[in-house]
Protein backbone atom coordinates (compact mmCIF):
# COMPACT_ATOMS: atom_id res chain seq x y z
CA UNK A 1 0.00 0.00 0.00
CA UNK A 2 1.17 3.49 -0.75
CA UNK A 3 1.12 6.53 1.42
CA UNK A 4 -1.95 8.68 1.91
CA UNK A 5 -2.62 11.51 -0.50
CA UNK A 6 -2.59 15.10 0.63
CA UNK A 7 -5.77 17.13 0.14
CA UNK A 8 -4.27 18.79 -2.95
CA UNK A 9 -3.19 15.46 -4.45
CA UNK A 10 -6.61 13.93 -3.82
CA UNK A 11 -8.32 16.95 -5.36
CA UNK A 12 -6.22 16.64 -8.52
CA UNK A 13 -6.89 12.88 -8.66
CA UNK A 14 -10.65 13.32 -8.18
CA UNK A 15 -10.83 16.02 -10.85
CA UNK A 16 -8.98 13.73 -13.29
CA UNK A 17 -11.44 10.93 -12.53
CA UNK A 18 -14.39 13.25 -13.15
CA UNK A 19 -12.92 14.58 -16.40
CA UNK A 20 -12.19 11.04 -17.61
CA UNK A 21 -15.76 9.96 -16.86
CA UNK A 22 -17.10 13.03 -18.69
CA UNK A 23 -14.89 12.21 -21.70
CA UNK A 24 -16.29 8.67 -21.75
CA UNK A 25 -19.84 10.01 -21.51
CA UNK A 26 -19.22 12.09 -24.64
CA UNK A 27 -19.20 8.82 -26.62
CA UNK A 28 -22.30 7.37 -24.91
CA UNK A 29 -25.36 9.37 -25.95
CA UNK A 30 -28.75 8.50 -27.43
CA UNK A 31 -28.73 7.63 -31.09
CA UNK A 32 -31.64 7.84 -33.51
CA UNK A 33 -33.01 4.41 -32.61
CA UNK A 34 -33.14 4.88 -28.82
CA UNK A 35 -29.96 2.95 -28.24
CA UNK A 36 -26.73 4.23 -26.79
CA UNK A 37 -24.17 5.35 -29.36
CA UNK A 38 -22.11 2.28 -28.39
CA UNK A 39 -25.00 0.05 -29.51
CA UNK A 40 -26.20 -1.06 -26.09
CA UNK A 41 -29.80 -0.64 -25.02
CA UNK A 42 -30.59 2.33 -22.81
CA UNK A 43 -29.70 2.78 -20.00
CA UNK A 44 -26.15 1.88 -20.94
CA UNK A 45 -24.14 0.31 -18.11
CA UNK A 46 -21.13 2.46 -19.03
CA UNK A 47 -23.24 5.61 -18.59
CA UNK A 48 -24.48 4.41 -15.20
CA UNK A 49 -20.93 3.62 -14.06
CA UNK A 50 -19.58 7.00 -15.20
CA UNK A 51 -22.44 8.89 -13.58
CA UNK A 52 -21.87 7.01 -10.31
CA UNK A 53 -18.14 7.83 -10.43
CA UNK A 54 -18.84 11.50 -11.08
CA UNK A 55 -21.31 11.67 -8.18
CA UNK A 56 -18.85 9.85 -5.89
CA UNK A 57 -15.90 12.13 -6.60
CA UNK A 58 -18.00 15.30 -6.51
CA UNK A 59 -19.25 14.31 -3.05
CA UNK A 60 -15.68 13.62 -1.88
CA UNK A 61 -14.49 16.95 -3.27
CA UNK A 62 -17.28 18.72 -1.40
CA UNK A 63 -16.05 17.11 1.83
CA UNK A 64 -12.44 18.03 1.16
CA UNK A 65 -13.44 21.62 0.40
CA UNK A 66 -15.61 21.83 3.51
CA UNK A 67 -12.96 20.67 5.96
CA UNK A 68 -10.57 23.08 7.56
CA UNK A 69 -7.33 22.20 9.30
CA UNK A 70 -7.79 22.36 13.05
CA UNK A 71 -5.53 24.50 15.13
CA UNK A 72 -3.32 22.89 17.73
CA UNK A 73 -4.71 23.23 21.23
CA UNK A 74 -2.21 23.10 24.06
CA UNK A 75 -3.28 21.50 27.31
CA UNK A 76 -3.63 24.12 30.02
CA UNK A 77 -3.14 23.59 33.71
CA UNK A 78 -6.31 23.58 35.72
CA UNK A 79 -6.89 26.86 37.49
CA UNK A 80 -9.17 25.41 40.19
CA UNK A 81 -6.33 25.24 42.71
CA UNK A 82 -5.52 28.88 42.09
CA UNK A 83 -9.16 29.89 42.41
CA UNK A 84 -9.54 27.98 45.67
CA UNK A 85 -6.48 29.69 47.12
CA UNK A 86 -7.58 33.10 45.92
CA UNK A 87 -11.04 32.88 47.47
CA UNK A 88 -10.04 30.95 50.57
CA UNK A 89 -12.26 27.98 49.77
CA UNK A 90 -11.74 24.74 51.70
CA UNK A 91 -10.39 21.76 49.83
CA UNK A 92 -12.94 19.08 49.00
CA UNK A 93 -12.79 15.97 51.17
CA UNK A 94 -11.22 17.61 54.23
Amino acid sequence: MGRALTAEQFEAYARRQINTALDILDHHHDDLFGLCACGRPRPCSVVATCQAAIAHYRAKLALVGATQPMRTVMRQQSSTVHRAERFGLPAIGT
